[in-house]
């Protein structure tokens, strides 16, 4: 992206291990508020060149369902998505390193366009689960429904060996 873009964008990196495992389990996430993905992927991924995190989270993507499964990231597959159907704008996605193993989470019976987007994949890892999260709110949505709902989706997921991210 260039500075002409106003989009906000956030590198995490984490390592997954347990005390006792000799594996250590490198991981990169990036999330970026992309305000709207179509047109935008091969910037995107100029971006990212350098990086190629395993995970990419975006937020505000504005594509619909059937937009979605043509918008194509190189070398990733869209891992879990949540769309609008109603108002413009908005959703969340997830994409997903093509040598990760992982699985989808379907929350979509939770999701309030403008109140709570989310998105959510379970990787695998040999010692330990991760649950990855990609979640909007929009400035004027229901704040009390957007902590309600995180309460409620924690507690429901809640597992001694998964990590929530």
């Amino acid at each position: 992206m260039n500075s002409n873009d106003n989009v906000t964008s956030s590198m995490v990196n984490h390592t997954y291990c347990n005390k006792n495992d000799d594996d250590n389990h490198p991981f990169t996430i990036y999330h970026q508020n992309i305000q709207g993905l179509k047109g935008k992927t091969n910037k995107l991924m100029l971006s990212l060149f350098s990086e190629m995190p395993q995970l990419i989270c975006l937020s505000e993507h504005h594509l619909k369902y059937s937009e979605m499964e043509l918008a194509h990231i190189p070398t990733y597959e869209l891992g879990a998505k949540y769309c609008r159907t109603a108002l413009k704008y908005g959703g969340v996605c997830i994409y997903i390193q093509k040598n990760i193993k992982f699985s989808s989470i379907n929350l979509q019976k939770y999701c309030k366009e403008r109140d709570w987007e989310i998105a959510a994949v379970k990787l695998k890892f040999p010692k330990k689960n991760v649950i990855a999260f990609c979640v909007y709110r929009a400035t004027m949505g229901d704040f009390d429904y957007f902590l309600k709902q995180i309460h409620t989706i924690l507690n429901s997921l809640h597992n001694p060996k998964t990590e929530f991210i």
